[in-house]
This record gives C-alpha cells, structure tokens and sequence, in this order.
C-alpha cells in the first residue's frame, strides 16, 4: 500500500521504500498475493517475477527487485550480482526504510544521525567506505549478489549470495590461449545484448578498455558517437582524437579549460550529490563531459576492465611487490600503497577529527584480507577487493552519476564473460593480453595505435615503457608539456580558483567544524609549487567537505562525539 513517504509493506512491523515510485515499477504477476516491483534494468527478456536465486547472477545490468509475499508476511530482495544499483537500509523503533538515494534515507530518520568515523576513516585511505559501511552509522548500504529476506512481522534479516566469485577465483586453472576466442565472441555478445538496435555513445580516451568498445561497436554495425574531454596537448586528447578521425565516427571534444574551471566549484557540488556521498573519487570531468551527451542512446563505460589485465586493478593491482605476501604480509604491503595518502589527508583535519577517524581503515584492511584469504591465493584475493570495493562503490557511484542523464552499459561485465575470466590463472592475466586479442579481432587499426598511458603500442615490452617514460620525463624537464598527463591537473585547476583556494577552505571550516586551517595552509603553499600530493589531498578535503555540508543541510549537525553501533545485516 502507498503511503506519503514511498511503498509501505506492512506485518506487525512495517519496511517503507521511500519514494519507491520514483525508482521502482510494478510489476504484475499471476499470484494475487505476491507484488513484485523493479528498479533499474536488465538485458534478457526475463520477467521480474521470475526472477530468483538461481538465475539472478546471470542477468546483465543494474536492477534491484522486491518481492513482498502477503500469505509468509516477507519482502525478499534480489539485485545485480555487482550492486551497481544502489540500495540502503536504515532500521529505526519498528519501522525499516529501504531507499535507492543516501539522501533520502537519511532525512527519515529522527534527530540528529551520528556520523560513520570508521567509514570516514575508508574514506581517507581508500575513497570509499569498506563493507555495507556509509557516512552515517545508522544506514548500512546493500552489498552486490545478495538475496534480503525481511520478517515484516519481527525486521529479522536473512542474506544469502547469490554469486560467488571466489569460488570461480579458487578453481582458476585456464589457460588464456583455452578461452581466448570464447573471451572475444562473449563480449560482442554483450555488446549486442546490452545495445540491440540503440545508438552508442562511447567515452573515448586514448587507453585500451574505451577503444575496444569503440572496436566492438563498429564491428557490429552500431551507430556510434564517440565523447571524449581532456587536457589540450595531452596524449589522452589527442590520441582519442585520432583513432575518432580513423575510425570515420563522430567525436565531441570538450577540453578541460578554463571554462572547466570556472564551473569547478559548482561541478564539485554537483558530484558530491550525483555520487551520494558513496565515493570520493572525483567525476567532475565526467560531469563535465556529460554536459555534451547527446539524448538517446546508450553508454557504454570501460568498468571491469581491470579484471583481465589484473596487474592494472585500479588500487588492487596484482604486481611482483605483493605476489609473495600472504596475510598480514600482504597487509602489510598493500598498507605502503595507502598508509601515506592516508597521513596527509589526516593531517588536514582538526585534532579532535583525527581522534575519532583514529586507524580503522588499516583494520578494516587487515580483516579483509583475512575474509578474501579463505582459499584463496593472493590475485584471488586482489581480484575480490576490486570486485566488492572498487566495482562494488567507485563504479557503482560513477554509474548512478551517468544514469541521471543516460541509460549505460558496461560490456566488460557480461556474466558469462565474467566467470570465464575469474577461472582463467592469474598468471595469464597479468597485462594486456585479452584486449590485444580482441582488437586483433575486431578492428586490427585500433590494434596497432599506441596507449595513452604508456605511449606505446599495447603489448610492448616492458622496456619499451620505461625508455618512453624516461624520454617523456627528460623532456620535460627542458620544456615542460602535458603530453604525459592523463586528465586531471589539480594543482593549476586549485591555483585557479576564484577568491583563492584558503577562502574555499575557511568556509569549508566553518560549515563543517573539521578542519586544520593551518596545515590546509601549508598544504595550498605546496601545491601552488606544483606538489602534485598536496593537491589531489586538497581536493579530496573539498569533496569531503561538500559530501559533510550535503548531508548536514538534510540530518543537521550530528551532536554525538562517537558513533553509534550501526544495525548490521546479517552476514
């Protein structure tokens, strides 16, 4: 039944879905004691009543599905296998809220909700909070292949999974050259499935994932527009420009000037409320870049692409430094790639802050790597924290930011394509080997042109790498250029700033009551020297700062000095 506030699913307690309309569709089936309502979407032509557990993690897309059940008195939930489709739960007296916006669950909470210092803590190290963790401790967000069984009558959870990825890690014994050509004929199939007859929109950089979209879209047929922003004189830019030209397609370049620059602060907003708070790391190019998108079509996004070329994972990469390490080894090693980013975005707060955000995130590190350890070696172990912490709450976050403008589609995350590629060695996985066979394959001209990132032609040497990069340092040395950047350039966006960055920051301060305005000082004088860390730790206190005013704006200013013992699920 309705009620002013969302969905209401009542037994002798009741779970409301706050303004479930505005997300969820009902959906009819042919039992008049069971409702069924659908958020998001999927690609095959499954009903969503008959949706359930044993083919949920087949299905390609980002969705959420309700089932309430009138004769057992339950509401059992079923999402995507990657919860690309956001839901959080907050529990309160005897009434549970269930919601698709942070936001939205947050200001139905009565007083003054505490504020998540362990999440604030992942924050620092890791962009985004470990586990169901978000910035409040009262609301727990819903993890990725999950089945949430509600008791309307007691709010008793019950969970299950519905994928299981280490399972498919543990028994990794494939050889790549085994599935290289099954590997390529799914992902057309993907692309195929995720399109039909839609146009494509393609964000084009100069990298590998975006080209092999861009490949497999011509190689189908589809109509296709490629985007692409950067900055001017990069090889980013310009490399996307020219396989665009070659490719014969449309391309809309929008550069990152001084235009950019002067809609920073209102793009900065704009991604603190488009990513929920869920994630720190920055949007505000594609922000900006989505300005241009056309209507109509679908985008399609690079995500996962890591996964088959594991010693690139985005924060996770499975390299020579950690293939030895195994428990509070590997710890320990991954630590070296967080702990110093974590003492300098520290330092910028108060001592009172710092007190409270204490060293969590470091446990929480460790406690995982204990979960993920479990049978499984270390890739298997990196490759779990990409899925559940950087598939599970950056891309997620990215995705719900592009969907408020347009349907997208993220090809490299086709199911069967997935598991097949979780069951190949790691040792097989290691670089670029899928995507250079895929191109191979499929437009043998996008193949042969050189990466972005690397300035050489992917599959080079190792050594080709390195005396590229050695060329491009010592050039710039003698005239300095943005050939090497890949987009952003925080420092000189900073000094840019109108009013100066320590106006930004006193106010900051004096919203939010966190700040260490001294050291934010120190650290504007370093970045106006062109300190590359100072600045992305400034700009990480910015969206921190925006994320903390949004939400106070909603709740009001948490008057507890330690958080409260969130309401956990079930494990």
């Amino acid at each position: 039944m309705d009620s002013i506030s969302g969905i209401t699913f009542k037994g002798l307690k009741e779970v409301v879905l706050v303004r479930g309309h505005d997300a969820f569709a009902y959906c009819p089936t042919d039992d008049p004691d069971v409702a069924c309502y659908l958020a998001g979407t999927y690609a095959q032509p499954i009903p969503p009543p008959a949706v359930n557990t044993s083919n949920v993690s087949d299905l390609f897309g980002q969705f959420v599905v309700l089932r309430h059940n009138l004769r057992t008195r339950t509401l059992t939930i079923l999402n995507d296998r990657f919860g690309l489709y956001p839901l959080y739960i907050a529990r309160e007296d005897t009434r549970l809220y269930l919601g698709f916006e942070f936001h939205h669950i947050a200001n139905q909470l009565n007083g003054k909700p505490a504020s998540n210092y362990e999440a604030l803590s992942d924050f620092l190290a890791f962009n985004v909070p470990y586990d169901r963790r978000t910035p409040l401790s009262a609301v727990e967000a819903l993890g990725g292949g999950v089945e949430l069984t509600i008791d309307l009558d007691t709010l008793s959870l019950q969970t299950r999974k519905t994928w299981h990825p280490a399972t498919l890690l543990a028994n990794a014994d494939l050889h790549f050259d085994q599935v290289k050509d099954a590997l390529v004929d799914l992902y057309l199939e993907g692309v195929e499935l995720a399109v039909g007859s839609t146009p494509v929109r393609i964000t084009l950089s100069g990298g590998a994932d975006s080209r092999c979209l861009l490949a497999a879209s011509l190689h189908l047929g589809k109509e296709t527009t490629a985007y692409s922003t950067g900055i001017a004189g990069s090889r980013a830019l310009s490399y996307a420009s020219d396989m665009a030209a070659r490719c014969g397609v449309p391309h809309v370049v929008r550069p990152l000037d001084n235009s950019f620059v002067d809609q920073l602060p209102a793009l900065m907003l704009q991604c603190s409320k488009a990513t929920q708070g869920m994630s720190l790391s920055s949007e505000v190019e594609a922000l900006w870049l989505r300005q241009k998108l056309e209507p109509g079509g679908i985008l399609l996004h690079g995500a996962f692409g890591e996964l088959y070329k594991i010693g690139q994972m985005h924060q996770y990469p499975f390299d020579a430094a950690t293939a030895s390490k195994k428990g509070e080894a590997l710890t320990d090693q991954l630590w070296q790639r967080f702990g110093k980013t974590y003492q300098l975005r520290k330092s910028g707060f108060n001592e009172t802050y710092q007190s409270r955000i204490g060293d969590f995130a470091r446990q929480h590190l460790s406690d995982k790597v204990k979960q993920y350890a479990r049978g499984l070696d270390t890739a298997g172990v990196l490759q779990m924290f990409y899925i559940d912490e950087f598939i599970g709450k950056v891309v997620k976050s990215s995705g719900q930011m592009w969907r408020q403008s347009t349907p997208i589609a993220f090809p490299f995350a086709y199911p069967p394509l997935i598991d097949l590629i979780l069951r190949v060695r790691p040792q097989q996985k290691t670089t670029n080997r899928f995507v250079a066979h895929l191109l191979a394959r499929t437009n043998s001209q996008l193949g042969r042109y050189p990466d972005s990132n690397t300035g050489v032609r992917i599959g080079a040497s190792r050594l080709r790498r390195q005396l590229t990069h050695a060329y491009d340092y010592a050039t710039a040395l003698v005239r300095p250029h943005y050939r090497c950047f890949d987009h952003q350039n925080f420092s000189t966006w900073l000094a840019s700033i109108a009013g100066g960055p320590e106006s930004m920051f006193h106010e900051f301060n004096e919203a939010t009551g966190a700040l260490d305005l001294p050291q934010v000082g120190r650290l504007i004088q370093r970045c106006r020297a062109g300190d590359d860390a100072a600045a992305r730790t400034l700009f990480f206190l910015w969206r921190w700062s925006l994320a903390k005013i949004v939400l106070s704006t909603i709740t009001g200013p948490s008057t507890s000095t330690t958080p409260t013992a969130p309401q956990h699920l079930p494990a």
